[in-house]
């Protein structure tokens, strides 16, 4: 009797992963200017996202040419001298955990996104890849499952200027070095392949 016990409580814990899709999915910036806001989005990005019960990670890449401004000749300096598209042609968001944070300030349960159900806060801690420059960046986002599939809303601010970047600022508008980044990002089960 002892040995299926053993057995069961040995098995690995529920996991899979979960890809990002456009579909359903966006992630925009704003930065302040000394003329004018400055709006812009990612227009092509993918990644995964691997849920387990105890602890999960993923990636989030986004196409560095696909970011945008809506100005052409401001884009293209952007591309060219401060993100450098040719040399470092994605920006990347390594996932290393997701971590759960207080209900209120009463209980100590958390939420747990490897729950697979639900929805809750919690905070993705990672490191943010711009340029070949790295910094630790942690993310409080909100998570919701939708049947087998789960959404991330969140926020966060960086400053160009902690990744070394050339200034972005373009003729006559300086740029301040803060950029707030807003995403809602789908991640659902790929596409299974029929085999004939």
């Amino acid at each position: 009797m002892l040995l299926p016990i053993l057995f069961i409580a040995s098995q690995p814990s529920f996991a899979e992963r979960l890809e990002f899709t456009q579909s359903g999915s966006n992630i925009h910036f704003h930065m302040s200017a000394s003329l004018h806001d400055i709006n812009g989005e990612a227009q092509q990005f993918k990644g995964y996202l691997d849920i387990d019960e105890s602890e999960c990670s993923g990636e989030v890449s986004i196409d560095a040419k696909s970011i945008t401004t809506f100005l052409g000749k401001r884009d293209d300096k952007m591309h060219s001298e401060t993100i450098q598209v040719s040399r470092f042609p994605e920006v990347l968001y390594i996932i290393h955990s997701i971590e759960g944070r207080k209900k209120n300030q009463i209980t100590e349960a958390r939420h747990q996104i490897g729950a697979h159900i639900g929805s809750g806060e919690v905070i993705l801690h990672g490191t943010l890849k711009i340029a070949g420059a790295s910094n630790t960046v942690s993310i409080p986002a909100a998570y919701r499952w939708e049947d087998d599939s789960v959404r991330l809303t969140g926020s966060a601010s960086i400053h160009w200027t902690d990744f070394s970047l050339p200034d972005p600022s373009f003729l006559f508008s300086t740029l301040s070095p803060q950029m707030d980044i807003k995403f809602s990002i789908y991640a659902t089960p790929p596409p299974t392949e029929n085999h004939l």
